[in-house]
């Protein structure tokens, strides 16, 4: 279990919001750092057992409070709102390649969040990988 400024190496870490299992009602980023256990390592799968933030403006439906950023692989939209049983694959390229940052960060009115996402790793060869699209 790994929560904010934290490095994981470990396949299979949990990602939780600063206090888990109670909920959150921060302000501020909160992000992990995800770094390859191996360089045969291709994509990272993130399961979000838990992810409650708060949802989009109703409008023009953008993240203007609450978003879910993930930076340094190939380029992921940015998500809010209740995702619990989802999954993403995010592209890590071959070899040794830059870490990924995944990012929680939580504006605007009080609101109870939480958040508890299974990174898993997942090797070039693996029949598990995700097609990206």
């Amino acid at each position: 279990v790994a929560t904010c400024g934290t490095t994981v190496r470990e396949n299979g870490t949990y990602f939780v919001n600063p206090g888990y299992p109670n909920q959150h009602d921060g302000t501020g980023s909160c992000q992990i750092t995800l770094l390859k256990s191996q360089p045969d390592v291709c994509q990272f799968r993130l399961d979000f057992d838990q992810m409650v933030l708060m949802g989009p403006e109703p409008i023009n439906n953008m993240c203007n409070n609450d978003q879910f950023i993930v930076s340094g692989g190939s380029p992921v939209p940015t998500i809010c709102g209740m995702n619990n049983a989802n999954h993403m694959y995010i592209d890590a390229g071959e070899g040794i390649t830059s870490p990924i940052i995944i990012s929680v960060v939580t504006s605007g009115p009080s609101f109870m969040r939480n958040w508890k996402i299974k990174t898993t790793q997942i090797p070039c060869a693996s029949t598990n990988k995700g097609k990206l699209t």
